[in-house]
């Protein structure tokens, strides 16, 4: 029996397509149910259940960006502002981003990126 191994950029991505549409899930729950539209911790059953979908998906995608670059590891930074692109520090998640964006400093000129995606970032010496 062959074990699979999952690329840590892979999953990471995968975790993040996961909780956008258990966001999702929610929102158009919410939209339609009276009970759920002010508050869905609040409303019905089906629209606490699916909050607590979500709330397990964004760990999960936290803990899966962790794995992929850790607060502190040196990253390649190679997205779309090619002003920006090089070494740079993970600071750690982006908050808002449903567990799917880093945030970015640079020591020497103190700057900061926020709301990185996966797809934009390489660990120095590391995983692809």
């Amino acid at each position: 029996m062959t074990a699979t191994t999952t690329n840590p950029r892979t999953a990471a991505i995968a975790a993040r397509e996961t909780a956008h549409t258990a966001y999702q899930a929610l929102a158009a729950h919410a939209r339609t149910c009276r009970s759920c539209t002010p508050y869905p911790s609040r409303g019905c059953v089906e629209g606490r259940e699916l909050e607590r979908d979500l709330n397990q998906a964004i760990l999960a995608a936290l803990r899966a960006c962790e794995a992929y670059a850790t607060t502190g590891d040196q990253v390649t930074y190679h997205g779309s502002k090619s002003d920006c692109h090089g070494a740079w520090t993970v600071h750690g998640p982006t908050a808002g981003t449903l567990g799917a964006a880093y945030t970015l400093t640079r020591d020497d000129d103190e700057r900061v990126l926020s709301g990185v995606r996966i797809e934009s970032i390489t660990p120095v010496g590391g995983a692809l």
